[in-house]
């Protein structure tokens, strides 16, 4: 009986210096966004304030970290699409040896064409020249947030997330299947594509 009694006295105690432990955290996350702002590194300031957000979502600051994040998500977006805008040639590596593996890597299509609202997959170069996709589908996002915060989290119309990321010299062209949305948009599971997702070179 006195266990439980001093089980009952010490939760509230214990609740109380988890919440400023939290609210702390979450200080030194939204500050550490504020100094990557100011510093241009946009990328790392939307991941910073999102997560100060996730720590106490109802609080003040937890209320202005969403809102700035989400600011910031936008603009990385319309950049990201700005920057994957053209045609796409899938990369094959040359260790790559069995068909089965050859055939994962086409899965997507071996030519992407990317336009400012939508992706089309070809299953040649000559289709892509006809303008003739095997596949097209509109761009939409992914507003699902996995554990690491991302805003380059494509939703295909089968539910399937795919992240594109795109290198600095904007040649080099990444799709990673990142699971899908699950329980009708209310979840999402994760994984990822093997063996290293689907590199696709810039082409003109």
């Amino acid at each position: 009986m006195k266990k439980l009694l001093l089980i009952i006295f010490l939760i509230p105690i214990l609740i109380i210096a988890q919440e400023k432990k939290d609210a702390e955290a979450q200080n030194n996350w939204y500050k550490k966004a504020e100094m990557e702002l100011n510093e241009r590194q946009i990328n790392r300031a939307f991941s910073s304030y999102r997560f100060a957000y996730e720590l106490l979502p109802e609080s003040k600051t937890g209320k202005k970290s969403l809102k700035l994040s989400d600011s910031l998500k936008s603009t990385l977006r319309k950049k990201l699409i700005r920057n994957i805008e053209g045609n796409w040639k899938i990369k094959i590596l040359s260790k790559i040896k069995s068909e089965k593996d050859k055939k994962h890597y086409e899965k997507l299509g071996k030519f992407l064409r990317i336009t400012k609202d939508s992706i089309f997959y070809y299953t040649s170069k000559q289709n892509l020249k006809a303008n003739d996709p095997n596949i097209s589908l509109k761009i939409k996002f992914c507003e699902l947030m996995n554990y690491f915060p991302s805003y380059s989290d494509f939703l295909h119309s089968n539910n399937e997330i795919w992240n594109y990321n795109i290198d600095s010299t904007k040649s080099n062209l990444t799709i990673l299947n990142y699971g899908k949305i699950d329980n009708g948009g209310e979840s999402r599971t994760g994984n990822i594509s093997h063996p290293s997702g689907y590199t696709y070179n810039r082409i003109k």
